[in-house]
């Protein structure tokens, strides 16, 4: 029978073999490549050997995985406090906010259901690379 050499001890991230059915299996949510922008793509490559017991021969194979936009995440609600007629306070708008694309801009905007009293509904009020 044909026996195919691999180390499942050290997959890549996100690569599982099973040795029953001798396949590789990716998964693509795993956290290695929640990172990954839309349209950037990160290569999984698996080299082993195949032999039929007489000669033995490399083999690679790869995976291109290619990221997705994940929306920014609500880890949770920005609070603060303020008091009648006392100093200003102020909150950070993006502290309790997370996006798994490292390299997307994250900006403040406001929407006519949204809009503070006293707002410019088009304003963008903030901007900064998470």
């Amino acid at each position: 029978p044909n026996v195919i050499a691999f180390n499942p001890d050290q997959p890549p991230p996100g690569v599982t073999y099973d040795p029953g059915t001798q396949t590789f299996s990716l998964d693509p949510s795993h956290s290695a490549f929640q990172n990954l922008g839309e349209g950037e793509t990160r290569t999984v490559t698996i080299s082993y050997s195949i032999s039929d017991a007489r000669a033995t021969i490399p083999i690679t194979l790869q995976w291109v995985v290619t990221g997705t936009n994940d929306a920014p995440q609500v880890v949770s609600a920005v609070t603060g406090s303020a008091t009648e007629d006392g100093a200003v306070s102020t909150l950070d708008a993006f502290v309790n906010i997370k996006d798994l694309d490292t390299r997307d801009v994250l900006t403040v905007v406001f929407t006519a259901g949204d809009t503070p009293i006293g707002s410019d509904p088009a304003a963008v009020v903030a901007m900064r690379a998470v």
